[in-house]
């Protein structure tokens, strides 16, 4: 199998995608199409419409919401600038190779960019929780908010932007080159970090904020507490349940993107000595297009 492209299915090739070879490769490739086609549009419209409420709402100009601005941003883009290129309008992709080549630092740079927004809007749901008078008189600081957001963009895009910054993924316009087949250590290496760093350890470090969360308000929750005032109650309830929110949102998020961030590590792995049978070779690209078709419906 050849590893000339990014870890993904390309659902232009002869490849056939369905589970029992009863339609033609063809027109599994315009279901796909079709599906992506839909789910980049959800993307948009709904990022956008939370997106234009928040901006058009001065009460929801604090540092936490412009986060949240900045994620559904996020989605807006990836639907625009890479779901409808990728599956809709193909041509972009065929007559662009600048874009083409670029393409490969958009799911490890979608990745970084979900996870560290998910992991600022934890930390401050876990900050909210413990601390509530203290985090209502900073969280309208929206230099605070400005800030993170800048910094994640930048980790962001410097992340995927790492195997050209590096030079073992060089852009080459005559031969575009997702994954560097001569350099595969170093793009196993890449994958291998980017995905523990973050994409498993993120998901670690949020699933211990909503654990004390919950652990702090049942113990703040019992009767006759003398160290919780009843306005404090109520302030820390009305933030637990907006941290039950999030926390269900990454507990999707992990769930749904888990089977794609799977499916790169066997892809980018495939020739590192192991003996795979030919089974496992015919369901990849079967299992790269569930995967995304599931990951990719998150934004």
């Amino acid at each position: 199998m050849s590893h000339n492209m990014l870890p993904e299915v390309d659902t232009d090739s002869d490849a056939d995608f369905s589970l029992n070879a009863t339609t033609s490769p063809a027109t599994d490739g315009i279901w796909i199409n079709i599906f992506f086609g839909i789910i980049a549009s959800l993307a948009i419209v709904n990022n956008l419409i939370v997106l234009v409420i928040i901006i058009a709402n001065r009460k929801l100009h604090n540092s936490a919401n412009f986060v949240m601005a900045s994620m559904f941003f996020a989605g807006i883009l990836f639907g625009g600038i890479y779901l409808i290129p990728r599956f809709v309008a193909t041509q972009i992709l065929d007559n662009n190779n600048i874009y083409s080549c670029l393409v490969g630092v958009i799911a490890p740079t979608a990745i970084v960019i979900i996870n560290l927004h998910l992991m600022v809007i934890s930390w401050d749901k876990y900050r909210a929780t413990r601390q509530p008078f203290k985090h209502n008189r900073f969280k309208n600081h929206k230099a605070g908010g400005i800030i993170s957001i800048v910094i994640i963009w930048v980790i962001a895009i410097y992340v995927g932007l790492l195997p050209i910054i590096a030079q073992f993924r060089p852009l080459n316009h005559q031969n575009c080159e997702r994954l560097n087949v001569n350099r595969l250590k170093d793009e196993q290496v890449y994958y291998y970090v980017v995905i523990f760093l973050f994409f498993v350890l993120p998901f670690i470090i949020k699933t211990y904020f909503y654990i004390s969360v919950y652990n702090f308000v049942r113990k703040r929750s019992v009767p006759g507490d003398a160290h919780t005032h009843t306005h404090q109650i109520r302030k820390m309830r009305r933030h637990y349940k907006a941290a039950k929110v999030i926390a269900t949102l990454v507990l999707v998020y992990f769930l749904m993107w888990m089977p794609f961030v799977i499916y790169m590590l066997c892809f980018v792995s495939l020739d590192n000595g192991i003996e795979h049978s030919d089974d496992f070779y015919a369901s990849l690209p079967i299992w790269g297009t569930i995967s995304q078709c599931i990951a990719f419906t998150f934004p």
